[in-house]
């Protein structure tokens, strides 16, 4: 005997023929998408639930990122990790040779002072090495002087995190530079840097003023940043290192000033005011065996800050070369004329003080009051100069630090 299929299976097998047939689909079955290649992967792997899409750009950037990463490490990687990963690769020798150049082209608009456009050759030498120590702490430098403190402290940042010899030496070294004098009250300066005013006293008796330049010539040269500072009221036996406890750094500073000095020894003491956190107190005779007769003259960094004055014929001169990178010189003629110049300078080891400077010049006329008055601009000069016991030498000119 034959089975026979109800009659209302049969036609609903048949209804589903001809869709198949004709193309079409029930109401009630899902979207479906264009047909794609089959993919093919392991058997005992997951498998895609269906054919996969086209690739588009955010897939591409995911998988730059995650490159010789897990699948699974890739989603972790944020991207703030992936940048400093950027940071940190070696550039290729053509990537360097571009940051070289265009950092170069960067630190001759500096010097020149055209610092904005210094700040485009920056970012051009970076956007070919972004891990370049020269290139971020210029950038740095050149945002400071423009006020912009969190651009710098964000490149002195980046630099902190290369974690190399030379990103490591120039942030110590931006303890000293005058671009960042803006930035020296930053907690965020501060902690990268390492840096701390160090203020150089000396014992009331038995040392003088140029023995204790001398000592900040060497503080300097080790490029922690000392100033002269005044009398200590208080004896001591031995050279020492003061420092406050509460102060982020001090102790730290302290032990580098007290290995430069070759101090006794370093110690807390409470009663330092707060704009002196480390304060090296020199004794007599560490400071005179140190001082220019027996340990050299100073250095030429020992007389940026304080007032020089000169006594030449005819007329008074009085330079100050300041922290920040600009300096005031005049000359006070004994017949009443006046010549200021006030600009840019740098200070060379060597023994040359090179200056960009404004020169105004005023004569006395009949009328006392209204002096005949000139101004030039865009001069500049080199000078001679070296550290002597009795102060800086210009030309051949003993300027006396000014009490």
């Amino acid at each position: 005997m034959k089975s026979t299929a109800p009659p209302t299976r049969l036609l609903a097998l048949a209804a589903a023929a001809l869709m198949a047939l004709a193309g079409c689909k029930p109401d009630s079955e899902p979207q479906r998408r264009p047909p794609a290649s089959p993919v093919v992967g392991p058997t005992d792997g997951p498998l895609h639930a269906g054919p996969l899409d086209a690739p588009d750009a955010s897939a591409e950037a995911d998988t730059s990122v995650a490159a010789g990463l897990d699948v699974g490490d890739a989603t972790s990687v944020s991207p703030e990790e992936a940048r400093l990963a950027r940071l940190r690769e070696a550039p290729s020798p053509e990537a360097a040779e571009a940051a070289t150049v265009a950092t170069a082209a960067a630190r001759r608009l500096h010097r020149k002072l055209d610092v904005r456009a210094s700040v485009a050759e920056y970012e051009r030498a970076l956007a070919a090495w972004p891990g370049s120590p020269e290139a971020n702490y210029g950038l740095a430098g050149a945002l400071a002087l423009l006020g912009d403190a969190e651009g710098a402290i964000a490149r002195l940042s980046d630099l902190a995190s290369l974690e190399t010899e030379a990103s490591v030496a120039r942030l110590s070294a931006a303890r000293l530079d005058p671009d960042f004098d803006g930035l020296a009250g930053s907690d965020a300066f501060r902690r990268l840097t390492g840096y701390l005013p160090v203020t150089v006293s000396w014992a009331s008796a038995g040392v003088d003023r140029n023995a204790a330049l001398a000592r900040i010539a060497a503080l300097r040269e080790a490029r922690i940043p000392a100033t002269l500072g005044t009398v200590w009221p208080d004896a001591v036996e031995g050279t020492v290192v003061l420092y406050r406890a509460d102060v982020e750094g001090a102790r730290a500073l302290a032990e580098q000033a007290r290995e430069a000095l070759g101090a006794a020894s370093s110690r807390e003491h409470a009663q330092l005011e707060g704009d002196r956190p480390v304060v090296a107190v020199l004794a007599p005779a560490s400071a005179e065996a140190a001082g220019p007769g027996e340990g050299g003259a100073p250095s030429l960094q020992a007389f940026v800050g304080p007032r020089l004055r000169a006594r030449v014929e005819g007329a008074i001169e009085e330079l100050q070369l300041k922290g920040t990178g600009f300096f005031t010189w005049e000359r006070v003629e004994d017949a009443g004329k006046r010549v200021k110049r006030t600009g840019r300078y740098m200070l060379h080891e060597d023994g040359r003080l090179h200056i960009d400077f404004r020169q105004t010049t005023e004569i006395p006329g009949d009328d006392p009051l209204s002096p005949d008055v000139s101004v030039e601009q865009g001069r500049r000069s080199t000078h001679t100069v070296a550290g002597a016991a009795g102060g800086l030498t210009v030309d051949g000119v003993v300027f006396e630090v000014v009490p």
